[in-house]
């Protein structure tokens, strides 16, 4: 039997990626995120892991990787790429969204062209493929640009990002748009702009649907009805953090519920899994050279968190147990990644984690993990160097916390709701340590499975 072209690639580049994805060789963006059958999707944006980034010349493709359980990755032929020169999107192809429609998927993605700089405007193709594969542009391309009678069309413009559904309410299509109002200041322009359709192929261009008036720019909308609410999940540019507004129908009004990631968690999907639960998927950026005052610059996809409510209706982002199979019990107390859980029973005065740490007679270098006076700190032990400080409510309510610790990755989470997501470049491997109240603590630590 011949071989598919997917199969060939595979052959050649077989590669398996859990908890955290990048394409080989390159470094991963926005991305979209589907399920077809037991199978889950994901198209995303990749390119040459350099800095500074020219993304209107270095994201040419659209890299495809599928899982069964959001973890474990394997990587796929790439979708397709940039057009032939004269085309809206023979320079860069950007952020897409995905929806089925009468048994077909329909991709919106955002184009870029070399005649007009950092000129964008959105396309579609399609694909009858159950496999994702085999997309075909539609011939009339690109299907929408941004309207100058509300948006900014300049060099310094936005027009991207589609994000489609459809409003039952209204019965049409809407496109969600990352967008910038025509006017105001220049640095708060940043708005979701808005465009009906009756048929995904004949747009009208709407005025902004949400317009804060207070950043630079919002990226990557994602709506989803959820608890008979609509809430709206934006990429934020002035602190690189997704925000969440909330409305009861999806024209609006939205309203602000703040943050949900910490800076540098950016680009949201969300999906449902096998258990129906909402999972909350986003991309994690690096720093030029691996050094902690390297440039921000793109990364991977980060493993799945649980999408959870408070009681006023407000998400916030929990521990995904699934990741625990990838999990095995260590006896050493050492270690480069794995999963460090502490059980509290008594009230915290202080607790402090000491994470790969190295100790000689003279120092002890390493990482560590405080919690005391209400705020969750992390920083270098050798010279108190912080790498994130957050406020907490009551420690003493506490009675477990999880770190997960993942290359330069460190995510701390109290009673699985997570608290702090940052990087620290200096400490690779060594021992792990917990000290409570004075009094060195047990702590289990389980390494991630080879």
């Amino acid at each position: 039997m011949k071989e598919s072209a997917n199969e060939r690639f595979q052959l050649k580049n077989e590669r398996t990626n859990i908890i955290r994805y990048k394409p080989l060789g390159l470094c991963m963006n926005d991305f979209d995120v589907i399920k077809i059958k037991d199978t889950f999707h994901v198209i995303h944006l990749q390119g040459p892991p350099i800095y500074p980034f020219d993304a209107t010349i270095l994201e040419t493709s659209y890299g495809h990787i599928v899982s069964k359980d959001l973890i474990k990755w394997e990587t796929q032929v790439p979708a397709f790429g940039v057009s032939d020169i004269s085309h809206f999107d023979d320079s860069g192809i950007w952020t897409m969204h995905i929806i089925e429609h009468e048994n077909r998927y329909w991709m919106f993605y955002t184009g870029l062209n070399r005649r007009i700089y950092f000129q964008q405007k959105i396309g579609l193709a399609i694909s009858q493929d159950l496999t994702l594969n085999n997309w075909k542009r539609y011939k009339k391309n690109p299907i929408l640009s941004a309207d100058s009678s509300y948006y900014q069309t300049d060099d310094d413009m936005a027009w991207r990002d589609p994000f489609v559904v459809f409003d039952k309410k209204s019965n049409q299509w809407l496109m969600f748009i990352a967008a910038k109002n025509k006017d105001g200041k220049k640095d708060t322009r940043g708005c979701i702009g808005l465009a009906v359709s009756e048929d995904l192929i004949n747009w009208e261009v709407k005025p902004p649907i949400l317009e804060p008036r207070k950043f630079f720019e919002m990226e990557c909308p994602v709506v989803q009805f959820i608890n008979n609410a609509y809430y709206l999940f934006v990429s934020v540019s002035n602190d690189y953090r997704v925000y969440v507004y909330k409305a009861d129908n999806l024209l609006g009004t939205y309203e602000a519920l703040g943050p949900i990631t910490q800076p540098y968690n950016y680009s949201p999907r969300l999906i449902q899994n096998r258990k129906d639960e909402w999972v909350f998927l986003h991309t994690v950026w690096r720093r030029w050279k691996n050094e902690d005052q390297g440039e921000i610059m793109r990364g991977m996809l980060a493993q799945p968190k649980l999408l959870n409510f408070n009681e006023k209706g407000k998400p916030f982002l929990s521990w995904y147990p699934d990741i625990e199979k990838y999990l095995h019990e260590s006896f050493s107390k050492k270690g480069k990644n794995g999963l460090m859980e502490i059980s509290i029973s008594e009230p915290i005065t202080e607790l402090l984690v000491y994470l790969r740490y190295v100790e000689t007679k003279d120092e002890i270098k390493g990482t560590q993990v405080l919690l005391i006076d209400e705020f969750l700190e992390i920083s270098y032990i050798e010279d108190d160097y912080k790498l994130s400080k957050h406020d907490l409510l009551n420690i003493n309510e506490i009675s477990n916390l999880k770190i997960l610790i993942f290359n330069e990755y460190y995510e701390v989470y109290l009673d699985n709701k997570l608290i702090s997501s940052t990087m620290g470049y200096r400490h690779h491997d060594g021992l792990f340590k917990v000290k409570m109240n004075g009094k060195e603590m047990d702590f289990s630590f389980r390494k991630f499975l080879k």
